[in-house]
């Protein structure tokens, strides 16, 4: 018998339609297994979610999202809002590097600090080799 693949402890006799996933009766929410619910876009309610909005935060799909430049992606609701705003400029985004640095390195003195810092897996990969 197959398990629940979502708990793994009970049966899983019911089949998620959108991913086809073996799941049990606990684990099924809107029709859907519980993780392709909670991975729903939140704006047209069919769909998976690509990413979130980068205005309000909502999870979106490929269809309700628009992209802005070759990063930014905003849900068709806030779309005038990300009109009128002024994004930042190449000058601007050598500061958010500049400060996204500073936040990994204080992450990391703070794991150091406590003396857990996450070690790599046994037999994982290691570096950034080619695959074959």
């Amino acid at each position: 018998m197959v398990t629940c693949e979502v708990c793994g402890e009970a049966p899983g006799t019911l089949l998620c339609p959108t991913c086809g996933r073996r799941v049990c009766p606990l684990h099924i929410s809107e029709g859907r297994c519980l993780i392709c619910s909670q991975a729903t876009c939140r704006i047209c309610k069919r769909n998976l979610a690509l990413t979130h909005c980068m205005i309000c935060g909502r999870l979106a799909c490929n269809n309700c999202l628009i992209q802005v430049d070759n990063v930014r992606r905003v849900c068709r609701d806030c779309l005038p809002l990300a009109r009128a705003r002024k994004w930042p400029g190449p000058g601007e985004v050598r500061l958010y590097s500049l400060g996204a640095r500073r936040l990994a390195y204080r992450v990391l003195h703070r794991y150091k600090a406590r003396g857990n810092i996450p070690q790599p897996e046994p037999g994982g990969r290691q570096g950034g080799g080619s695959v074959g």
